[in-house]
């Protein structure tokens, strides 16, 4: 009986361990498509390769964050994910080594960014023994919990909850030195003020206008333009608006995610998908429009507003906050009022040279030079020498198997 039972308890550890590695190598194989068309806008194959042995070693660079995000540019180029680039190139430009997982990564640097895919478990834990901050806006608890397991220092990236649902009323814990919370407005973090001052930063998402001017021979001014359709941006508000000015030229920017809105049989609307480059988008784009439900910023407006171009938007506080009197203000339901203003716009050169003017000065007020240095200099002197890797308690060979982000 007994070497029947060790045959049968072998067999059986031997089929857990089949399945498991079964499992994750389904998981790893799932890689971002990169079609011949996204390789060309990306100029994916001059992205150079890393040893992926230095990440067994300590860093000799100041330090090494890793940011662990449900996707990131160049194939994702959401708000967020711009705004974390931006940060990491300003890390990687002042010595520090940056590390981001997502889901089907690729192992190459872009920019300077190590990006991997997320699925790679041994990856990720072989990186996290030298880490000093670890930082999410798509995993908040996961990365909680792997933070204490290493002893890390944590940042939690507050940028809404309308996606990635990181923005809870759960407090990050107070008795934990290692917990930080960066909001990317004013009034988002004074709408959690449940997270204690002392480990707050705020940091508007950093957009340098030279960047996103559009050269005036370049600037054709033809469409109304709103950028991704799902339900939270409006795509549907501009599906109305369409219908009820059908002499004015619309385009409809496909996002990146959330089901997109659309209805083909509009004619004045013009759909394309979303793209890396996005100043051939407002190289088209007459006035850009922002009938959003919750915008706790609005990125897209500063970089519209950059090259001039007049913005309408719903009034919520993010965008109150970000445009100032730089952009017109309409209730997103008032489908009059949006209408009446974008032909005023259209017709009313003097009216729309104003707000063209407007904006470039607005744009140029947010210039982020300033911004990213106070980051730079909270980051450095508070969030790095907070990690204690003598206070993690690292995961075993089997834990890091069994543990699915």
């Amino acid at each position: 009986m007994k070497p029947k039972l060790l045959v049968v308890g072998v067999t059986i550890i031997f089929l857990l361990l089949t399945s498991v590695v079964i499992f994750y190598d389904s998981k790893m194989s799932n890689s971002v498509v990169i079609n011949k068309e996204l390789r060309t806008q990306t100029q994916f194959d001059l992205w150079g390769y890393y040893n992926k042995e230095k990440l067994n070693r300590p860093t000799h660079a100041k330090s090494r964050s890793v940011m662990l995000l449900h996707a990131y540019i160049p194939f994702w180029n959401a708000g967020s994910e711009v705004c974390a680039h931006t940060v990491n190139r300003l890390l990687v430009q002042k010595g520090h080594e940056v590390w981001v997982g997502a889901p089907g990564y690729p192992y190459r640097v872009y920019e300077g960014v190590h990006l991997f895919d997320s699925n790679d478990r041994m990856l990720l834990h072989s990186l996290m023994r030298y880490t000093h901050v670890l930082g999410t806006h798509s995993y908040r608890d996961k990365c909680v919990n792997l933070a204490n397991r290493y002893g890390v220092a944590f940042i939690d990236w507050f940028h809404g909850g309308t996606y990635t649902k990181n923005a809870r009323m759960k407090p990050l814990p107070q008795d934990n030195k290692r917990m930080w919370a960066v909001f990317n407005s004013t009034s988002l973090k004074d709408a959690h003020d449940h997270v204690i001052e002392d480990v707050t930063h705020i940091l508007r998402p950093p957009v340098d206008w030279h960047e996103y001017e559009v050269q005036p021979k370049r600037h054709q001014r033809k469409y109304v333009t709103l950028s991704n359709l799902n339900e939270n941006k409006g795509g549907d508000i501009l599906i109305e608006i369409a219908k009820a000015a059908p002499e004015i030229d619309f385009l409809g920017v496909r996002g990146s995610y959330w089901k997109q809105i659309e209805d083909p049989t509009v004619p004045n609307i013009t759909y394309i998908d979303n793209t890396p480059k996005i100043k051939e988008v407002y190289a088209q784009t007459k006035i850009l429009i922002m009938p959003s439900i919750a915008e706790t910023w609005g990125r897209t407006a500063v970089e519209a507003m950059s090259s001039g171009i007049p913005v309408i938007a719903a009034p919520t506080p993010g965008l109150k906050e970000c445009c100032e009197d730089a952009a017109l203000f309409v209730e997103r339901s008032n489908i009059d009022e949006w209408v009446r203003l974008i032909r005023r716009l259209a017709n009313d050169q003097a009216f729309y040279d104003e707000y063209m003017n407007r904006g470039r000065a607005r744009a140029k007020q947010l210039e982020p030079t300033h911004d990213l240095e106070m980051f730079l200099e909270w980051y450095e002197k508070k969030v790095i020498p907070s990690a204690d890797h003598s206070s993690g308690n690292p995961l075993t060979f089997f834990e890091k198997y069994l543990d699915p982000l």
